[in-house]
């Protein structure tokens, strides 16, 4: 019979090992380090559903994988637009693989004009009254 919970007594060390991440970068809602389950599976859908989706700036169609290989770092694309709307199979991540999300230039311009417009229209209003 195998125990799960084993008694620690004072001296005792026990080690964990480290577990398998990948990395969210760039326009997600939250960027960061995603652990790997046991049994693997995971996929690019999954890592960027947990890292809170791309945000309202973000390119999806440009989105590129980094991944160690024996060969040195390989830069794959990832059709992240088309896996979002179901029109390809998800793809396999692996441990330590580095998912970048970029900016759109243009969806950062209009952002940043529909600011300025507003901001503009507000004080317009404050100085009617």
């Amino acid at each position: 019979m195998v125990h799960n919970n084993l008694e620690l007594l004072p001296g005792d060390t026990v080690f964990a090992a480290k577990a398998a991440m990948v990395y969210v970068l760039g326009e997600v809602n939250k960027p960061g380090a995603y652990i790997l389950n046991s049994t693997g599976g995971v996929t690019v859908l999954q890592v960027v559903a947990a890292a809170g989706g791309p945000t309202h700036s973000a390119a999806p169609g440009s989105t590129r994988m980094l991944r160690r290989t024996p060969n040195g770092l390989q830069e794959l694309p990832v059709p992240l637009n088309a896996l979002l709307h179901g029109k390809t199979a998800d793809i396999p991540v692996s441990a330590e693989d580095i998912l970048f999300v970029p900016s759109s230039r243009m969806k950062t311009i209009i952002s940043a004009s529909t600011v300025v417009a507003t901001s503009t229209a507000t004080a317009a209003v404050y100085r009617v009254f």
